[in-house]
């Protein structure tokens, strides 16, 4: 956000955004980084893992009462994770932003065009 001249709103609504969608960055660690066994509930699954933390071990997983999913909480997760992708994008094109990102983006690519042709 230092490169780009916002307002306070903006900057607070930006943060809004990244709020809710942070508020789904646990389970998205676990699609990406567990192994899933049988959940509690019916039809569910719930994240295993195992990590070593000060060099005690710590399972996740094993408990009846942790976190399980099933397919319709997925879909929900989903669901509401293009909610909020869906209402940033409307965000940064309605405030302008999306022309700033792509100046961005093209200098980028200009500086690395221009430093793998003199390397």
């Amino acid at each position: 956000m230092q490169d780009v001249n916002l307002s306070d709103l903006q900057k607070q609504q930006i943060r809004e955004f990244l709020d809710e969608a942070d508020k789904y960055a646990k389970v998205r660690n676990h699609i990406a980084h567990s192994m899933w066994g049988k959940g509690t509930r019916p039809d569910s699954f719930k994240p295993m893992s195992v990590a070593i933390r000060h060099g005690k071990l710590k399972y996740l997983g094993v408990l009846s009462d942790e976190d399980d999913y099933t397919e319709a909480d997925f879909v929900t997760i989903a669901d509401k994770l293009a909610i909020i992708c869906n209402s940033y994008v409307a965000f940064l094109r309605s405030s302008g932003l999306t022309a700033s990102i792509e100046r961005k983006i093209e200098e980028i690519i200009s500086r690395n065009s221009a430093s793998r042709e003199s390397g």
